[in-house]
């Protein structure tokens, strides 16, 4: 197994290879020149001023003080739209116990409670039926529901 320094070096050949042979190596390679000169430059001239660290933190304060104002406001409004969440969360939750007080066989009449007995015992002979037999269930709750809905337009 080779390492991956042999790997690198076969993909370097490679390139190396297709540059030769579909570009000008003289341009190529003033190019790279060029661009190591630059490199070099950069790094003399962050050399000159004590290194990347200082730099950077300097960099760093000039950009606070000039967006001081934006990165407040931001921090601002995420605290606020946080507090709106958690605000939202409580009513959300009291909503939900509402209605699971609200749907409680305690505090439904008794046409609501043996509405909801009979639509348990559905359910439960649902799970023994073919099919057909759903099917059948399903049609024939849909024309009693209709009859439902005439009468208390009558």
């Amino acid at each position: 197994m080779e390492s991956t320094a042999a790997h690198l070096e076969k993909l370097t050949a490679a390139v190396e290879k297709i540059y030769m042979s579909i570009a000008d190596t003289d341009a190529i390679n003033d190019l790279i020149d060029g661009l190591t000169i630059v490199a070099k430059l950069t790094g003399s001239f962050v050399d000159s001023i004590g290194g990347g660290g200082a730099i950077l933190r300097d960099l760093g304060a000039i950009g606070v003080s000039v967006f001081s104002n934006q990165i407040a406001k931001s921090i601002e409004t995420t605290i606020t739209n946080f507090e709106i969440g958690q605000e939202n969360a409580r009513q959300f939750k009291e909503i939900l116990e509402e209605i699971k007080e609200w749907k409680s066989p305690e505090n439904m009449d008794q046409a609501s409670r043996d509405l909801l007995d009979n639509q348990q015992r559905l359910a439960e002979l649902a799970k023994s039926m073919t099919p057909e037999q759903f099917s059948g269930m399903q049609t024939l709750l849909k024309d009693i529901n209709q009859l439902g809905n005439e009468i208390k337009l009558i």
